[in-house]
């Protein structure tokens, strides 16, 4: 995988006017969003929209969804690592 999501012998420019090159440039770029999306601590909606495209992709287009999967995978990993905000103790009355 490279570092813009594609990966090696994807679709590239000289084949774009393919319905699969169309698919494949929409991965691309969804990939990146979804990458820095959760690099910027939005892991969880990240996640979330993955798997809505792996479900609408994953009969028609396993290439697009195993792309997807993969990414899903990282954006675990970004969940897990991220720190947990504790709530703050409840206030008690007397505490003013």
């Amino acid at each position: 995988m490279t570092i813009s999501g594609r990966p090696p012998g994807a679709a590239s420019a000289t084949d774009a006017g393919t319905p699969e090159a169309a698919v494949e440039r929409l991965t691309t770029a969804l990939i990146r969003a979804l990458r820095c999306l959760g690099a910027a601590g939005e892991a969880v909606e990240a996640s979330r929209i993955a798997a809505d495209a792996w479900s609408a992709v994953r009969h028609d287009q396993p290439r697009a969804a195993d792309r997807l999967n993969g990414v899903m995978h990282h954006l675990a990993r970004l969940e897990a690592e991220a720190p947990t905000v504790q709530p703050a103790p409840a206030r008690s009355s007397g505490d003013r």
